[in-house]
């Protein structure tokens, strides 16, 4: 079955652990449920390059436990429960990034139309976290090597700070 699908990567600051950008790639794939996650999750390893930053908690406040406050940032810990929360606002941010099909009048003499292209109802997507150093270097928390890369970066900050 041919259906909108889309990857979302929560990107994360190595040194604080805090989100205020996504980036959302929709595409249209073919095949079974299984495949089209196949696609998907061999996607998230690189195509994040090709998106645009999205910021993603303007409305969102993050407080610590001793009280001091955060305006516009998510914790990596509450990023999968923000996310399904606000479902709706990441689903509604791919449509807008997916192109209108334009419906053309066969004989030339009508009216063409754009026709704006819309996820299904329950779509599928794969979420991925994306750390980020200082230096604007980032690596999906997908593969060995990605992870053990993001320890190594989380071990030099820390020391460095």
């Amino acid at each position: 079955m041919e259906e909108f699908v889309f990857n979302i990567w929560f990107i994360v600051d190595l040194g604080t652990n805090l989100s205020t950008h996504c980036i959302i790639r929709p595409y249209n794939l073919m095949g079974s449920d299984e495949e089209k996650l196949k696609v998907l999750h061999i996607l998230a390893e690189t195509d994040f390059k090709s998106g645009e930053r999205i910021r993603h908690s303007e409305n969102v406040n993050l407080t610590y436990g001793n009280g001091q406050a955060l305006e516009g940032y998510t914790h990596l810990s509450v990023i999968k429960n923000y996310f399904e929360l606000n479902f709706e606002f990441f689903a509604r941010k791919a449509e807008e990034l997916m192109p209108q099909l334009i419906k053309f009048e066969g004989d030339g003499k009508g009216k063409n139309e754009t026709i704006k292209q819309t996820l299904p109802q329950s779509p599928l997507f794969v979420m991925t976290t994306l750390f980020e150093n200082e230096y604007g270097d980032w690596k999906p928390y997908t593969t060995y090597e990605n992870i053990s890369w993001i320890e190594l970066e989380r071990t030099r900050i820390n020391i460095k700070l």
